[in-house]
């Protein structure tokens, strides 16, 4: 296992809006400038994560940016959704990196079903994978739901 100083940084997450129960339409997700993507040190990025129940439909990479399909129950209040991830990777061939999708519900009790579309920029986990292989190369991504023990299936390959 490599790793390097744990970073922190933040990274525009873009969420499409979608109408709460009680017809407000709120936009779900984080305020932009939000820290929505974070760094933890080894392999503690499951550790931080809020684990309000989430489903991760569908995970694509295009470019430096991940595309993450949520679907989730409630709509009278904000949702936060961020994504952790470990400045530590497995070893493998090609390495991985493990990302936890983190979401608070604020404890709301609506039950309406929802979906959202999250993009987050992976240019910073590319930045620790130079710094570890001192090089060009691909991670493949281990991508958890909220509470999840198993990752999203098949692992994304994010190349560059």
């Amino acid at each position: 296992m490599r790793s390097s100083p744990a970073i922190a940084a933040t990274l525009v997450a873009l969420l499409l809006p979608a109408a709460g129960c009680n017809g407000s339409g709120n936009v779900l997700g984080p305020d932009r400038g939000d820290p929505v993507v974070i760094f933890a040190t080894g392999f503690d990025a499951m550790a931080a994560a809020e684990v309000d129940p989430a489903r991760i439909e569908r995970a694509a990479i295009e470019g430096d940016q991940l595309f993450v399909e949520v679907a989730f129950d409630g709509g009278c209040s904000r949702h936060r959704f961020a994504l952790h991830a470990s400045s530590a990777f497995l070893e493998s061939l090609p390495p991985q990196a493990v990302l936890v999708l983190s979401h608070d519900a604020s404890g709301e009790a609506c039950r309406d079903p929802h979906a959202v579309g999250l993009v987050f920029d992976l240019a910073a986990l590319k930045q620790i994978y130079r710094e570890t292989y001192r090089g060009d190369g691909a991670l493949q991504l281990r991508i958890f739901a909220p509470g999840a023990i198993d990752p999203v299936r098949p692992l994304p390959l994010y190349a560059f």
